[in-house]
């Protein structure tokens, strides 16, 4: 199942998008994972740079940022990649991660 969605998702499309949709969503998507690589980079390099900020939940928000780095990198900017050249050029290994990260992204946000 999840190797048909993920050949659905990765072949070439034969219609170019033409609406504004297709040119603000890259964009739009761009920005957020700018922003949230920072913020969050920021927050480690807190973290991790003072000594008396390493405690429990500092860890826990650590880590919830860290796993946040991951997405951004390896769901929104192949999405945003994807909006744009309406191909996927990115290999196999990424079109499989990619799909396999939102999927399990979105089990565990019903979960919890």
């Amino acid at each position: 199942m999840a190797e048909l969605e993920c050949l659905n998702n990765c072949t070439d499309s034969d219609q170019p998008q033409q609406s504004a949709s297709a040119v603000l969503f890259p964009i739009v998507m761009i920005l957020i994972a700018a922003v949230g690589i920072t913020g969050n980079s920021l927050v480690l390099h807190i973290i991790f740079r003072h000594r008396d900020m390493r405690t429990v939940t500092n860890s826990f928000v650590a880590s919830l940022a860290l796993t946040d780095i991951a997405i951004l990198v390896i769901c929104v900017i192949p999405t945003a990649t994807l909006h744009v050249t309406n191909t996927w050029e990115l290999g196999d290994f990424l079109c499989r991660a990619a799909s396999y990260t939102q999927a399990t992204q979105q089990d565990i946000g019903h979960i919890s």
